[in-house]
């Protein structure tokens, strides 16, 4: 008993060479295995043991950061034969002809391989760890899904990490749920750049009582 996989499966294993143009060697492992067919083993099996055919790939390839690659593509044509026909009367010999009818179709797949290496920096980590959010990720500047942003442990201000309600502010007032929210989204703000010299925080929390807050 045995795991099939069965589709296009990629390995890569990268390795910077530094430089000032960021080159990275990439060592690539390219399988395709795709099922034809089915082999009965007994006549109580159903199922039937997968027939694959395995295509592989080993290579070794040179990218720049944030550029992409094309490592190649696989192109897939094959013939499908399809017979209609009527019980019996198909089966005659010359008048059988009337009753059957043979149907081929061509198909043709064609699956290119792309890769986008991204270099990133100890600082930039938590930022753009993802390849949506980060800002190479698209070349005409429309960067796919950068509304969204998955939320951090550090990313929260204003909650008691223990008992999970809101702190006690500077002023001995316990935040609300609302001033949660707003020191969250304004620590997350800051925390990705997104307002150059941001300093909303200090003015919500009056300054140098920032620092005092021990959860932060």
């Amino acid at each position: 008993v045995g795991t099939v996989y069965s589709g296009i499966t990629l390995h890569i294993r990268p390795r910077i060479t530094g430089g000032e143009d960021d080159r990275i060697a990439l060592q690539l492992e390219v399988m395709d295995n795709q099922i034809v067919g089915r082999q009965r083993v007994f006549e109580t099996d159903l199922a039937g043991i997968p027939e694959v055919i395995k295509r592989q790939y080993i290579g070794e390839c040179v990218a720049h950061n944030h550029r992409p690659i094309i490592l190649g593509g696989r192109i897939q044509e094959q013939e499908i034969d399809t017979v209609n026909k009527i019980p019996f009367i198909s089966d005659i010999p010359y008048l059988g002809d009337l009753f059957r009818r043979k149907v081929t179709q061509k198909e043709r797949r064609e699956v290119i391989i792309v890769v986008t290496p991204h270099i990133l920096s100890e600082e930039g980590i938590d930022a753009s760890a993802t390849p949506k959010e980060s800002m190479h990720f698209d070349t005409f500047d429309s960067v796919l899904f950068n509304d969204r942003h998955i939320l951090k442990g550090g990313d929260v201000l204003g909650l008691d990490p223990v008992n999970s309600v809101p702190a006690i502010g500077p002023d001995g007032k316990r935040f609300t749920e609302a001033d949660v929210v707003d020191l969250t989204l304004l620590n997350i703000v800051k925390r990705r750049q997104l307002v150059t010299k941001l300093e909303l925080l200090k003015d919500y929390l009056g300054g140098e009582e920032l620092s005092k807050l021990t959860w932060m």
